[in-house]
């Protein structure tokens, strides 16, 4: 058992290495505050989205689905806008080896690891497997 948790954990620190997997993690952590703003406020999925102009049901794929599909800089701005908040962006250097995991959290790697696994293709998934001797 602990050879097939070391060949995944091999697996998911190269997947963190994927595009896909920051751009997941950035859209969690800006989804996170935009859902603390709402709450706070007593904002509704469903004003939120009568104050976009959009539909609920694009609301509700922003919050749910893959970063590409619906989660674009312009979304950003206008789910900010719409809860009167501000987007600051800070780009610090990359921590030690060892250090980069973005979430300490093991539900939040695990909802990060599922969208990653939608993102990237099948081809990229089994070129990793390949490369760790699965």
């Amino acid at each position: 058992m602990a050879k097939v948790g070391s060949r995944f954990k091999k697996i998911f620190e190269e997947a963190q290495q994927h595009p896909a997997y920051r751009m997941e993690d950035l859209r969690l952590q800006f989804l996170e505050g935009i859902s603390a703003i709402m709450e706070s406020q007593g904002i509704t999925q469903k004003e939120l989205a009568d104050r976009m102009g959009v539909s609920e049901a694009y609301i509700s794929r922003v919050f749910n689905d893959n970063v590409e599909k619906n989660f674009t800089l312009n979304t950003l701005v206008e789910l900010s806008k719409a809860v009167n908040a501000e987007i600051k962006i800070i780009v610090t250097p990359k921590k030690a080896k060892g250090s980069d995991l973005l979430y300490q959290d093991e539900s939040k790697l695990d909802a990060v690891a599922e969208a990653v696994l939608d993102a990237i293709s099948k081809d990229e998934v089994f070129k990793i497997l390949r490369s760790t001797d699965v």
